[in-house]
């Protein structure tokens, strides 16, 4: 379980997503589409389509 969080801790300072942007994208999997387009508009609003095309196809396959 540590090793799980350390290993998301560190993709997110490597990568190049900053903390807000690397939160609004890690949303999707715990919220529907509605609540993570909006958490995403209030933390990063520069990714905003990206999140809200991911979380339309999420929507989309879970209803299959």
């Amino acid at each position: 379980m540590l090793g799980n969080i350390v290993k998301t801790v560190l993709d997110v300072l490597l990568s190049a997503f900053t903390p807000p942007q690397a939160s609004s994208i890690g949303i999707i999997g715990g919220a529907d589409g509605p609540t993570a387009i909006y958490v995403t508009h209030t933390l990063s609003p520069y990714v905003l389509s990206a999140v809200a095309i991911a979380a339309y196809l999420f929507l989309r396959n879970a209803k299959k």
